[in-house]
């Protein structure tokens, strides 16, 4: 079983401290409190409610375009034993609104096999195994100017939200940074919007 215990996988938080409460509705008790402090405060309500959405992003998504949204993984790679690298992208109407990179440490044989077998996304595997994670929310932010390493800023390309933030629990640890689509909060994004056809798709390396 100490084979699975890997700390490898996710860097340091950078930026905001990781805090006590849980969020949401797939983490664990301690309700719903949020506090402010963590930097939102110059975001609007919807962005509000998608930098804090902590694996319920589709379904949020979902009922904001009253659309389906689906899930691509387009890479899953184990880069060390139990340690995987993934890039998924989160669509509705074949329109990418937000892209995902994530570092997913594993620490049991059942995380192991979901991941392996590509049967659910991050947000689902936490279901799937009958777990409630934590969460943090590390950093959030708009455009490249304000990342905070080289990634952040090659992935924040325009003016589309981003943000890191950490989901964990005794099964697996993960760190993710979403990126999302100029003008995804758009209840027309996906149609013929006049955002154009590629959203965040164009900017992917």
């Amino acid at each position: 079983a100490a084979a699975w215990r890997s700390s490898r996988g996710a860097p340091p938080a950078r930026d905001l401290p990781p805090s006590s409460d849980h969020l949401g509705d797939v983490t664990g008790a301690g309700g719903l409190e949020f506090d402010v402090a963590v930097g939102l405060d110059h975001f609007t309500p919807l962005e509000r409610l998608v930098l804090t959405a902590n694996g319920n992003l589709q379904r949020i998504m979902s009922a904001f375009y009253n659309d389906r949204v689906t899930v691509d993984i387009l890479q899953n790679d184990e880069i060390l034993y139990g340690v995987y690298q993934r890039h998924v992208e989160l669509k509705v109407r074949s329109r990418t609104f937000c892209v995902a990179h994530s570092v997913v440490s594993l620490r049991s044989r059942a995380a192991y096999d979901a991941v392996h077998r590509r049967e659910v996304g991050i947000g689902q595997l936490f279901r799937h195994l009958g777990v409630m994670p934590s969460f943090d929310l590390l950093h959030v932010g708009r455009g490249a100017a304000e990342a905070e390493d080289a990634a952040a800023a090659a992935a924040a390309a325009g003016e589309g939200l981003f943000r890191v933030y950490d989901l964990s629990c005794p099964h697996l640890a993960c760190r993710i940074q979403e990126t999302f689509a100029d003008g995804f909060l758009h209840d027309g994004f996906g149609e013929d919007d006049g955002f154009g056809e590629e959203g965040v798709e164009g900017r992917e390396e």
